[in-house]
């Protein structure tokens, strides 16, 4: 109990200090939108690789037998984002992050819908990167590239303490923190997080977990396993006479 105890302190019992090692200060996404808003510029994202993405989803679920219903629905509100073309980087905000939030909902239960929600994920920062790759013009093109990365953190923090909270578990009332089951969750959705931040800041969140000292000699988030899920009484090594 003591080693887990240390080991949430460590790290924060909702993974504050691993999130801090990615997410942008606190409200600064949003502060360089509202300047970008304020300079009277507009910005439309063109949907290229998104569009892509959801044609090629939807022919392939159009010659499956065994697509869900929760894959066939997804793809259903791709459609009918795409079908507006080009949109405001608003818009685009905000579907984004109701797609991100989509991906990690899915990563709980799994499923095929997951991998499409991540194509498309995807495919829509690649449209994003799109615009990060246009010309910048002047101050306004400064902030709104500023703005756009700061949005990234904020998603890839998102997703850092989704992999956290659903590492944790209780054991005998006790809160335990699972560092192999983060790394594990965090593999299974590098590709995600790889759009929105550079691999070797992942590379850095690997290391916390395995090699940086927590403060004791040769500890490190790994090597402290969560507790047994029965707690040890001690009759164990008591005779059976006793026990009675």
């Amino acid at each position: 109990a003591g080693a887990q105890q240390f080991l949430l302190k460590s790290l924060g019992d909702k993974g504050q200090r691993v999130i801090a090692q990615v997410a942008p200060v606190p409200g600064m996404a949003d502060d360089l939108f509202k300047q970008v808003r304020a300079s009277g510029a507009t910005v439309a994202v063109p949907l290229t690789e998104t569009t892509a993405a959801t044609a090629k989803a939807s022919n392939e679920l159009a010659k499956s037998k065994f697509a869900t219903g929760s894959a066939r629905a997804l793809i259903k509100q791709a459609q009918d984002f795409i079908q507006r073309g080009p949109v405001t980087f608003d818009d685009f905000r905000i579907n984004q992050t109701d797609l991100g939030a989509t991906v990690r909902a899915l990563g709980r239960t799994g499923g095929p819908a997951l991998g499409r929600a991540k194509q498309l994920y995807g495919a829509m920062w690649d449209d994003l990167n799109g615009v990060l790759a246009q010309p910048s013009h002047g101050p306004t093109g400064d902030l709104l590239k500023r703005a756009i990365e700061a949005f990234k953190r904020e998603e890839a923090a998102k997703l850092l303490k989704d992999f956290f909270l659903r590492s944790r578990v209780r054991r005998i009332g006790q809160l335990n923190f699972d560092a192999d089951a983060f790394l594990q969750k965090l593999d299974r959705q590098r590709d995600v997080l790889a759009k929105l931040i550079p691999e070797e800041e992942i590379d850095d969140v690997i290391k916390l977990m395995t090699t940086t000292k927590l403060g004791r000699p040769g500890i490190t988030a790994v090597k402290i396993p969560t507790m047994a899920k029965t707690p040890q009484l001690g009759f164990e090594t008591m005779p059976f006479a006793a026990r009675a």
